[in-house]
């Protein structure tokens, strides 16, 4: 399945271009344009938001439709030369798309001064997206000359948009003129990703977030807690897995029997069993029982295991307020299976596929026809196209040869 790219280009009519009696919301509308013609062109899915488009209303369709990435896209103002991206955070599940994207726009623009890429927590469009959103600025429009150079070269940063994106995804590049038939004799297309993998990738995409956006955001309750538990529920809910894997939002209080009925998966203790990527792993602090299944302090997710050595996903750490919401963030950890704080294990019936494949199939230049009827006269011949036609195949069409 392709990667779904959602395009939100400025809707700032008022920002008016120092040349061309034009304005912002125009020629990003212009780079939109160019970009989605360059991406789907590469193989991926991409839908613009409408021209002059409520930034709320972009933020919802790109939530609802699912998307990978969510871009937007807009031109700088106050003075200076140069290109810009933000993200939420600069943890690394973001930057592995922003740098890519600002180094491909930043090459073409004329501006060189190397803002790089920089937090902007607060923004809209980076603290309200499920995707992984990555806000570029093209260069400066108050600037008569650069003002100019962006009117006149949209589809050159269109293009750069769409080699940062490829970089990001590791997908190839195809240059205007080329086309996905007849690039290669072989190409590659990805299957269906397990769920396991959905569940991961999806909880790499919240590292940076914090609290209020998992329990306000995510899940629209009114008011914060403490979130580890809140942080998997969204998670799941994300993936559209409760109650396939999870009877229903669980917060607070992460009691690993909530979990292990053996209908959705299997709680196991340290020990009796090697923790897999996906497991949700307990924890257990200030007297919690040893392996009781009804009483734990802390929950996350295990990304990797590496003999000792666990690799886990979790809510409400790495803050200077240990629970609450703006101070402590979602993150990676390195935590260690021997350490008395491991508690237990939660293993979802996960699908029986268990990774992402990606199988090779032959493109060639050869095209097949189908014939549906021949006839010695053309009147007969007219009379079956049109029949053909009212069954809804549109594209059919007469070839005259001989007998």
């Amino acid at each position: 399945m392709s990667k779904k790219i959602y395009l939100s280009p400025s809707n700032q009519s008022g920002n008016k271009y120092a040349y061309g009696n034009t304005s912002e919301m125009e020629q990003c509308n212009r780079i939109a344009d160019a970009a989605k013609t360059a991406l789907e062109r590469c193989g991926f899915t991409v839908k613009k938001a409408p021209k002059g488009q409520d930034m709320s209303k972009s933020i919802a369709e790109s939530n609802n439709w699912g998307s990978d990435l969510h871009m937007p896209i807009h031109t700088n103002a106050g003075g200076g030369s140069g290109t810009m991206c933000m993200v939420y955070s600069k943890a690394s599940e973001n930057m592995k798309y922003a740098n890519p994207i600002y180094k491909a726009v930043q090459a073409v623009t004329p501006g060189k001064t190397e803002y790089g890429v920089r937090e902007y927590p607060d923004l809209s469009e980076l603290c309200n997206t499920n995707a992984i959103a990555v806000y570029t600025e093209v260069d400066f429009h108050d600037n008569p000359t650069i003002a100019k150079w962006l009117i006149e070269n949209t589809s050159t940063v269109g293009e750069a948009f769409a080699k940062g994106v490829c970089q990001a995804f590791g997908v190839t590049y195809k240059a205007p003129g080329t086309s996905a038939s007849t690039t290669s004799s072989t190409a590659k297309a990805a299957t269906t990703v397990s769920d396991r993998d959905k569940f991961l990738e999806t909880a790499r995409s919240y590292i940076g977030k914090n609290g209020y956006y998992v329990c306000q955001t995510k899940l629209k309750l009114g008011a914060v807690y403490d979130w580890c538990c809140y942080a998997v529920s969204a998670i799941m809910k994300d993936c559209g897995f409760i109650p396939k894997y999870q009877p229903e939002v669980y917060g607070v209080a992460p009691y690993p029997a909530r979990y292990g009925d053996g209908k959705t998966g299997t709680w196991f203790a340290k020990g009796s069993k090697t923790p897999q990527p996906g497991d949700l792993i307990f924890f257990k602090y200030d007297g919690c029982p040893t392996q009781d299944k009804y009483s734990c302090s802390h929950i996350g997710i295990v990304e990797k295991v590496s003999g000792n050595t666990i690799t886990t996903l979790e809510g409400n750490v790495q803050g200077s307020g240990s629970n609450w919401a703006g101070t402590s963030t979602f993150a990676r950890c390195t935590r260690y299976l021997s350490d008395g704080s491991v508690h237990s294990f939660f293993r979802p019936n996960w699908a029986a596929s268990t990774a992402s494949k990606t199988t090779t199939q032959s493109v060639s230049n050869t095209i097949y026809r189908v014939q549906v009827g021949a006839f010695a006269e053309k009147k007969n011949a007219d009379a079956y196209l049109e029949a053909v036609k009212k069954a809804g195949f549109m594209d059919a069409f007469i070839v005259e040869g001989k007998k």
